[in-house]
């Protein structure tokens, strides 16, 4: 798409391409490009023009081929990922989105819906967790602590003691790395308003601590 400006890209995927984005051909201005996932592309990205790759609260991109550390905690890979002298994402996602719900809100008494996007791994058992509360924590059933925040923070822990709920909703993968999964909401006047955390994990017994990949962190709020 020659000379695009003022578009929006947003919750894509872009695998193993010989280009992920590519609009050299022409002068590209103020797309907004955000919340999409750069994988393994032998070019990740080539753009002219200024772009927005990144948002102070909205964040930026997950990019597979950036490495960096994440001293804060909040997310992001602390050193931006540069294109180009006018393209600098300044909020690279520690983790790739790979969970996505089309609602705001969990409704008391109803069904919240998530959807998870991992064309890398077709196939593949996947599990939600789901943490209820401000501060929220999941424990794995071996033992492990996960902790969730809204900027897709997890931290594995074994030394801090539990708190808040833990759910596991398990499924596999479709051929094209797409799962769906739905979560009961109880019907409970003590929950409105509380947050909801919600994370999805690649299962692989082969893998580090038996798990292939984490997604980012979705936070709703439950509502009445």
């Amino acid at each position: 798409n020659y000379g695009s400006t003022f578009n929006n890209i947003f919750w894509n995927t872009f695998l193993n391409n010989q280009y992920g984005i590519d609009n050299t051909n022409s002068i590209n201005d103020e797309n907004k490009i955000l919340k999409n996932n750069f994988i393994n592309n032998i070019n990740q990205v080539n753009v002219f023009g200024q772009n927005n790759f990144s948002h102070p609260t909205m964040g930026g991109n997950y990019w597979s081929n950036l490495n960096g550390n994440d001293l804060n905690l909040d997310g992001y890979i602390d050193n931006p990922y540069v294109i180009n002298f006018n393209n600098v994402d300044n909020y690279p996602l520690v983790h790739p989105y790979l969970l996505t719900s089309e609602e705001r809100f969990a409704y008391l008494g109803n069904k919240f819906k998530l959807k998870i996007s991992d064309p890398s791994h077709p196939n593949t058992y996947y599990a939600i967790l789901v943490s209820l509360g401000n501060q929220p924590v999941i424990v794995l059933p071996d033992g492990r602590i996960i902790y969730l925040t809204f900027d897709g923070l997890l931290i594995y822990s074994l030394s801090y003691p539990n708190s808040g709920i833990f759910y596991n909703n398990l499924g596999t993968l479709d051929q094209d790395g797409i799962g769906k999964a739905t979560i009961d909401i109880p019907n409970d006047p003590l929950l409105n308003g509380i947050n909801l955390y919600f994370a999805s994990i690649i299962l692989n017994n082969n893998a580090p601590l038996g798990i292939e990949s984490i997604s980012q962190t979705v936070k709703v709020k439950i509502s009445d």
